[in-house]
């Protein structure tokens, strides 16, 4: 509501709605800075996967990259004839490119429709654009996949002959998102537009909006992304799409009196690991109401727009008991958010709760469950926490530790 109300007040203060043309020059991998390190490899072989006509040169230890470009080894590199117009013909493409060994990055376009816009950009990569200290398990000094690596990969290609040895493969990388920046109260977010369908359009129904809102770098996480459609939220600001260049160069964001929707995440919310979920949460909850065991009451409606967490628990539960340090270091660590905690009790001892709370320093509300809210909730295990950020989106986990909150709220 409190976010809301703020929107009708923000843009009330203005006699036309504010608008944001952001620039989008820069094109980059959707997994840029992503806190889930993957790489691909396309295997290079010695004739492509279909029909493909060659231009008069010289195929002697040519080599293929899918049915696109046709390696040829020169010299200290090699030269790339690339079908850029998707017609399978090498001969019409304009002059090959050299791609040197010293280089570790090559960048090409193909063209979609004979429309030199619409465009899907990928990259060849020597070695994949990892953390050293990731890198090293992954590729030698020389370019070589390291024997774990290399085994992995002849199990996945199923291709026993695959060496891993430079030279018969290159890492690759679709480069999706077309980035920029704005200034809004003086901070500067990274947003980007996702061609989704890789189809070099950015204005499908499947195509997404990216803000990069914990200033992270990350433009995978799921919770910065919307539909084109959604109204979103930055700084407690309502925004969503007016216009955008259907070729991804620009984008014009307006403010709204709307409230935030999440039409993304509803229609893509996703299990990410083990047993932690994460969505949209249901505007309902902000309804609920419940009394403490010290006879007062709390209404969730005034945490809304904050970082929430609410922690299901028992006092008969020995993993809800084990995690109860990591709740009480996270309120103290994450002050600067803050960290709001409210717990949702199933017990009836509460002389019992009071002396726990007593003993390991547990300051926060302690709300009696009800069959409603545990319905609503769908609780069928202690403990259960879920964490609503302010912009509506939650992470829903069993017991939490300190990689959760730090990954959550850094």
């Amino acid at each position: 509501m409190k976010t809301i109300l703020f929107c009708l007040l923000l843009a009330s203060s203005y006699a036309i709605a504010q608008t944001y043309r952001i620039d989008l020059p820069n094109t980059v991998s959707v997994n840029e800075n992503s806190k889930t390190f993957t790489s691909h490899i396309t295997i290079l072989k010695s004739s492509p996967n279909g029909k493909l006509i060659l231009p008069s040169v010289s195929t002697a230890k040519v080599k293929f990259w899918h049915n696109t470009i046709m390696v040829v080894p020169s010299g200290e590199g090699q030269v790339l004839y690339i079908d850029r117009n998707n017609n399978q013909d090498l001969r019409d493409d304009g002059p090959p490119c050299f791609f040197p060994d010293s280089a570790n990055d090559f960048t090409f376009s193909d063209f979609l429709n004979n429309d030199p816009r619409q465009k899907r950009i990928m990259q060849l990569q020597r070695k994949p654009h990892l953390p050293d200290f990731i890198l090293q398990d992954k590729v030698d000094g020389d370019g070589n996949l390291t024997e774990e690596t290399a085994k992995l990969w002849r199990w996945g290609l199923h291709d026993s002959s695959f060496s891993g040895k430079r030279g018969t493969f290159y890492f690759d990388e679709d480069l999706f998102v077309r980035k920029g920046s704005f200034r809004i109260f003086d901070h500067i977010y990274n947003v980007g537009l996702y061609d989704y369908s890789f189809n070099g359009l950015f204005n499908d129904s499947d195509d997404v909006f990216i803000i990069d809102q914990n200033d992270d770098g990350d433009m995978s996480d799921p919770t910065e992304r919307f539909a084109l459609n959604d109204v979103f939220t930055i700084v407690n600001i309502c925004l969503k799409i007016d216009t955008l260049d259907e070729y991804g160069r620009w984008v014009e964001l307006i403010t709204t009196t709307e409230q935030p929707t999440f039409y993304y995440l509803k229609k893509y919310a996703e299990r990410i690991s083990g047993d932690e979920t994460m969505g949209a949460i249901d505007t309902s909850v902000w309804d609920i109401s419940l009394p403490t065991i010290d006879g007062d009451t709390i209404s969730l409606r005034d945490y809304r727009g904050k970082y929430l967490l609410l922690n299901f628990w028992g006092d008969w539960c020995s993993p809800c008991l084990a995690e109860i340090p990591f709740l009480v270091n996270a309120q103290k660590d994450y002050k600067s958010k803050p960290l709001n905690i409210i717990s949702i009790l199933t017990s009836n001892r509460f002389d019992n709760v009071k002396k726990i709370q007593l003993e390991k320093g547990m300051t926060w509300p302690q709300l009696i469950e009800t069959d409603e809210v545990m319905k609503q909730f769908q609780i069928k295990s202690w403990p259960t926490n879920i964490l609503i950020i302010p912009t509506g989106v939650y992470y829903r986990v069993g017991s939490v530790t300190p990689t959760f909150f730090a990954l959550k709220l850094r």
